[in-house]
């Protein structure tokens, strides 16, 4: 009987010593376990495959749009685009008159006498026009861009008078505000000559240069008819 008791003592304390070394070997594997925590985003987008044919990774600086930056092409567009043309460019290119001669005194390219026609048909328009009150013959000016032309009641030229020194009236190049010397140069010597007027004198015509009596210099030019 003891030996019986013995015998089934020995069984549970084996089987108590079992479970005990299974209970501790069961607290060492879930020590060594390792945690299930979900991965980082960083892990996450490390292990996610590049696209078919990237090559490399692609991170968020290379995939930022470049600066736009202009180019030296488009400056010089642009100042292109936006420059006017200066004066010179735009201006109409003056014209030329045929030349004074005593054989055929000429102002402007126009002689004492032409149709009013004739003269629309070589300077055009008028920019204005005014009427100079005459008891015997009123005379209508057309005034152009650096010279006046006046007609009669005929409508013929009565006088043509040069007003800017930008005109080149056909003297042989001289202009408003070039010298007596210079005139007489250009003309040859004057018929008559004072310090206020140089004249020069054909059968029809009379050519007039008023001048500045300090500066020596022609002040205004002007053609006009006389009798024979």
């Amino acid at each position: 009987m003891l030996k019986k008791w013995f015998s089934q003592a020995a069984a549970a304390g084996m089987l108590m010593t079992l479970a005990i070394a299974m209970a501790a070997c069961g607290s060492t594997n879930a020590a060594e376990a390792p945690a299930t925590a979900k991965p980082s985003a960083a892990a996450t987008a490390a292990t996610i495959p590049p696209s078919p044919g990237a090559g490399s990774v692609i991170t968020t600086a290379e995939t930022a749009p470049p600066e736009k930056t202009a180019s030296s092409n488009n400056h010089v567009q642009q100042a292109g685009n936006d420059a006017k043309p200066s004066p010179a460019a735009t201006s109409k290119p003056k014209k030329t008159y045929e030349l004074y001669t005593v054989e055929k005194p000429l102002l402007m390219g126009v002689a004492i006498g032409d149709p009013q026609d004739n003269v629309a048909k070589l300077h055009g328009s008028p920019k204005s026009t005014y009427l100079m009150d005459d008891a015997e013959d009123p005379i209508n000016v057309y005034e152009y861009d650096g010279f006046h032309i006046g007609f009669n009641s005929l409508k013929q030229v009565e006088f043509i008078e040069v007003t800017s020194s930008g005109e080149d009236p056909g003297l042989n190049s001289l202009r408003l505000g070039q010298t007596t010397a210079e005139a007489a140069k250009a003309l040859g010597k004057p018929d008559s000559s004072t310090d206020y007027v140089m004249t020069y004198k054909t059968k029809t015509t009379v050519l007039k240069l008023d001048i500045d009596t300090k500066s020596k210099t022609v002040q205004s030019i002007k053609l006009f008819g006389r009798a024979e």
